[in-house]
């Protein structure tokens, strides 16, 4: 009877423990990027195809390095060479990301909200979805929740506003809002890449 006990507590311990490992791996395959990977980039679509100056590129090779602060400083010499330069929104934004990078929430979200004012649309909605990244990995899920919705509600059509429904998602998660959480990767567009997550989520 003992030894049938013994097997049996056994086998349901390992099944419960196996349950879990699929469920956190299964988690940690979801996670955003942002949050999986230490060192977020400007989106393919923002990077300029225009030849680069040898400061921006060397400032940018930093930043691919890991060396963020190293790269910051540079950012700031180039801005303050070539303030007016075409490439300045993108190393204003490539500053917060080093920031980002580096924890310095409060930081960041100010780099992000002064390039909302970039002439390049695209640039101001990167902007705004790292705005709301950083509110949520600094904490204040309320408002990274808002940002979210705000951005969805701006540019609708964009992978932008597809990358956000699946992070509203995660804000709702990280809040243990399980309804809203659910609902929000249900309505993730099925066209979009982040869907298969989303429903897996849900």
């Amino acid at each position: 009877f003992l030894v049938g006990t013994g097997c049996r507590m056994r086998s349901w311990v390992g099944h419960i423990l196996w349950r879990a490992l699929w469920f956190y791996c299964g988690m940690w395959l979801s996670l955003p990027s942002a949050l999986a990977s230490p060192s977020p980039v400007v989106s393919s679509d923002l990077a300029s195809t225009a030849p680069k100056p040898p400061l921006f590129a060397f400032a940018r090779s930093l930043y691919a390095a890991g060396e963020y602060y190293r790269a910051i400083g540079e950012f700031q010499r180039f801005l303050f060479v070539q303030p007016e330069h075409p490439l300045a929104s993108e190393a204003q934004l490539t500053i917060g990301l080093a920031l980002f990078c580096g924890e310095r929430w409060l930081q960041a979200f100010e780099v992000f909200r002064r390039v909302r004012t970039a002439p390049d649309p695209a640039m101001r909605a990167e902007s705004a979805l790292w705005m709301a990244e950083t509110r949520a990995r600094g904490g204040d899920q309320v408002e990274a929740i808002r940002l979210y919705q705000e951005l969805m509600r701006q540019y609708p059509e964009s992978a932008i506003a597809q990358r956000a429904a699946y992070l509203l998602g995660w804000g709702y998660v990280r809040q243990r809002q399980w309804a809203e959480a659910r609902e929000a990767f249900v309505r993730i567009d099925p066209q979009s890449l982040y869907h298969a997550s989303g429903k897996r989520l849900a």
